[in-house]
């Protein structure tokens, strides 16, 4: 399908919730989407066609450019949910999904140039039984490992809960260029295992010593078919955690009548952690959370944690400029605005929207 992007930008403050007024960074115009990383003075990220684009800013979103191609196109394949990781230098990861028939594959490549040119740099996972596994998201763990969450259908049916979907990491050592991953293992399910689970969407984020959180989306296990937010915490920079912890933090309602909130990605904001998501509670009626993207109303809107996974600031619209829109991305600049890309589902265009951190 061809996107439509809208960039905004925030700004954060240290410890209290992000202040201001998201406003267009842009006017729409093609750009990357879901994931963006920091490489080489630029900000870097894809967009999916019939191949993994690599797409660049070097002026914090205004403007942006195709500089690489990371996998494809080939024949028969459909690529999906990129996912970028760097340090800052010019060394960068892409993670993403591979669709052949009834296989499904998480596929890592890396780029030494600034996304620029690529090579394919090994296979996190694959199934061939028709279930799905996808939507990765990349991280460097402090313990010196890098780590690939992503959604994952094949071990709850191999657990006995068929129609489940998990959130799995596997991990490896940061400079094992090329090499094996570590079996699997699960980062998020409901600590009753035997309960609906669709955690999917998975992105993470540093807290204080060795805490990280995880967010996702998924469903009510109450209301099955709608779709809220979930967190979950690890105590020992995501090695393990901690299913006891998981709980719902965003499930919106209006009148009575849940709706649906889903695709979050979370970045770090100063000490705090931010998150921008998409959701229909501004409409009328919540849309049939299984429906694709481009036929559901949508909105997004910003949330940012006070303190703990069981505190957060009321929801903010980013963007509502149309009903239809998707994988927002969040990062943080180091002159501290928040920028915030959005699928907007026609076109071949998305939108940018900043807003400055104080």
């Amino acid at each position: 399908m061809i996107a439509l992007l809208a960039v905004f930008v925030a700004s954060a403050v240290a410890q209290a919730c992000a202040q201001g007024v998201w406003r267009p960074k842009a006017p729409d115009s093609p750009a990357a989407i879901r994931s963006l990383t920091r490489s080489d003075g630029q900000l870097v990220g894809g967009r999916i066609s019939d191949r993994m684009e690599v797409w660049a800013s070097g002026d914090g979103g205004e403007l942006w450019r195709r500089i690489g191609t990371a996998a494809g196109p080939k024949a028969g394949v459909v690529y999906g949910d990129g996912s970028f990781l760097s340090d800052g230098g010019r060394e960068v990861y892409c993670a993403f999904r591979e669709h052949v028939g009834k296989e499904w594959r998480v596929v890592v490549c890396r780029s030494v140039d600034g996304g620029r040119n690529w090579a394919q740099d090994s296979v996190v996972a694959r199934t061939a039984s028709g279930r799905f596994v996808g939507a990765p998201d990349l991280w460097y763990s402090r313990d010196g490992d890098l780590q690939c969450y992503y959604d994952d259908e094949e071990t709850p049916a191999n657990a006995g809960h068929p129609g489940g979907q998990w959130i799995s990491m596997a991990s490896r050592p940061r400079r094992a260029h090329g090499k094996a991953w570590r079996a699997p293992m699960v980062a998020s399910r409901p600590l009753d295992e035997t309960r609906l689970s669709r955690d999917g969407m998975a992105s993470v984020c540093n807290l204080d010593g060795k805490e990280m959180v995880l967010l996702c989306e998924g469903v009510d296990s109450d209301k099955p078919a709608t779709n809220c937010l979930f967190a979950i915490l690890s105590h020992d920079n995501g090695k393990t955690w901690d299913y006891a912890s998981r709980r719902k933090f965003w499930a919106p309602t209006k009148n009575g009548v849940a709706f649906n909130a889903y695709c979050p990605i979370a970045a770090r904001i100063g000490v705090s952690v931010g998150v921008v998501f998409c959701t229909d509670d501004d409409f009328a009626a919540p849309s049939i959370d299984s429906a694709p993207p481009d036929k559901r109303n949508a909105h997004v809107k910003f949330m940012q944690m006070l303190g703990s996974v069981d505190e957060w600031s009321a929801p903010e619209t980013v963007n509502a400029s149309r009903d239809t829109m998707y994988a927002p991305s969040l990062i943080e600049t180091p002159s501290h605005e928040l920028i915030c890309t959005i699928e907007l589902l026609s076109g071949g265009r998305q939108a940018v929207d900043y807003k400055s951190v104080p």
